[in-house]
């Protein structure tokens, strides 16, 4: 081979072998500032699947919790309904007065949305 024969021959294998040696410490920067990057990311995305979690549980308990009132705001009403019905039975028979009937059927408005006031 005559490409390391002669003088230049020597330099220019020489200056190849150099080259990496002082590109090292380049190259090992590079490495490390990507790793360090790949580890920005990685907690980027565990933080943002974190997060998504934590939405999803915060809109389950809400959702369980509009769904417990709903169904006491049921029962609400189903009781005021029975009170109103029963004051009316009370009332026909003489046993109860018309305001006993009038309170029930006020507190079955209210609880029902249809009349004003706090129930």
């Amino acid at each position: 081979m005559e490409v390391f024969t002669g003088p230049a021959g020597l330099w220019s294998f020489g200056g190849a072998l150099v080259q990496p040696i002082f590109t090292a410490g380049k190259l090992r920067s590079n490495v490390r500032l990507t790793q360090a990057q790949q580890q920005e990311f990685l907690l980027r995305y565990q933080q943002t699947i974190q997060g998504a979690f934590r939405e999803v549980s915060d809109s389950l308990v809400a959702y369980r919790r509009t769904q417990e009132f709903r169904q006491q705001q049921e029962l609400l009403v189903a009781s005021a309904q029975d009170a109103t019905r029963l004051s009316h039975m009370r009332y026909s028979g003489g046993v109860a007065s018309y305001l006993e009937v009038l309170a029930n059927d006020t507190k079955f408005l209210r609880r029902t949305g249809r009349g004003t006031g706090p129930a």
